[in-house]
């Protein structure tokens, strides 16, 4: 890819939106023929590096090469689960931020079905929506921390409402990166 002109970048923005996209399934098979979402960015750490040398090679001024400038890309974390006191818990997502100009929004989602990744239609913008919290970063430091505490939120939280899933998106509603957050205890 690098050689036709397409920066590394678009690889893990693939993986990202595929992971996003994904039915949903949380836990790997032990018969996976497949690397995890997690894994395969592990794997293209070494594969990146040479091909980013290709291309810089090959494409000095990027918005010139056949793919363009390249995409915003970010690297979630898992999210982080402590108690910060008594009736209240801080979720953490640390992350990492390519190619962006302006800012991105981490959504923390709660649903009933925690098998069920949101579909994009279902993260809305909506504000006043009981089933999201939201947070803007500019993701400007190398590694960008975005905490959500949650003391009232559980106490009023309907019984079969879970909080399941992290998604990182651009201004435009896309996704760019989603994790899985884990099952918060009582």
């Amino acid at each position: 890819m690098a050689k036709a002109g397409y920066h590394p970048d678009f690889v893990p923005a693939l993986h990202h939106l595929l992971h996003a996209r994904g039915n949903g399934s949380r836990s790997a098979s032990l018969y996976a023929m497949h690397p995890c979402w997690e894994e395969r960015d592990r794997e293209l750490a070494g594969a990146y590096q040479q091909a980013s040398i290709e291309f810089e090679h090959r494409w000095p001024e990027w918005y010139a090469s056949p793919g363009g400038n390249p995409p915003v890309v970010v690297f979630a974390d898992p999210p982080a689960v402590k108690k910060s006191s008594s009736k209240q818990w801080e979720i953490q997502v640390t992350m990492s931020c390519q190619n962006l100009a302006g800012a991105v929004e981490v959504v923390l989602r709660a649903d009933s079905n925690r098998k069920e990744t949101a579909s994009l239609a279902r993260l809305s913008s909506d504000e006043d929506n009981d089933n999201e919290l939201r947070q803007l970063t500019g993701c400007t430091s190398p590694r960008t921390t975005v905490a959500f505490t949650l003391a009232d939120l559980i106490a009023k939280q309907k019984p079969y409402m879970k909080w399941t899933d992290v998604y990182v998106i651009d201004a435009w509603g896309s996704v760019l990166a989603r994790s899985d957050l884990p099952k918060l205890p009582r």
